[in-house]
């Protein structure tokens, strides 16, 4: 779905799905994007930030008329519902484009394109706010933390095992 509406977007020829829920899906999502007057100012891009150590590739940076100059942040979801990882992830990707490019972001959007072919598109706005980004933070120390506690844990068990089999000798 995210290589469909990127593609779509972006104006280029799509060959629509055939099956479900997929064709369903477009379909919605064809029509709940002309009804929002959006300009695509980039796609699938990659950022870097220096400071968070970290890279990450974004859906879509949108505006429109009306915002005068403001940008949006849109990351497509297909997941049944929202969920606490999606604001982390937006704000995170905000802090990227904006350490990487001349971008200012100003407003952050999940769009849920659900798999249920009876559901609507949802497109909910998130506020930008710290606490998101210290999050991201929060998670990616506790990653650092289980890693090296994996090797720490793999070192102890060879060094268990190499002693057990000098006793054995």
């Amino acid at each position: 779905m995210h290589s469909l509406a990127e593609d779509y977007i972006n104006k280029k020829e799509v060959i629509e799905p055939a099956t479900e829920p997929l064709k369903t899906m477009f379909h919605k999502f064809k029509k709940w994007w002309q009804s929002t007057g959006f300009e695509v100012i980039a796609t699938e891009t990659t950022c870097y930030s220096e400071e968070l150590e970290v890279c990450g590739t974004f859906d879509a940076i949108v505006t429109k008329k009306s915002w005068k100059g403001k940008h949006a942040l849109l990351d497509f979801k297909t997941s049944k519902d929202f969920f606490i990882d999606q604001p982390i992830q937006i704000a995170t990707y905000k802090k990227l484009i904006e350490d990487s490019t001349n971008l200012k972001i100003d407003y952050l959007y999940i769009v849920k394109i659900p798999k249920d072919t009876k559901e609507d598109i949802q497109m909910r706005l998130f506020e930008i706010k710290p606490r998101y980004l210290k999050a991201f933070k929060v998670c990616k120390f506790l990653n650092e933390l289980e890693l090296d506690f994996a090797k720490r844990q793999r070192e102890y068990n060879k060094l268990k095992k190499e002693k057990k089999n000098v006793s054995k000798k």
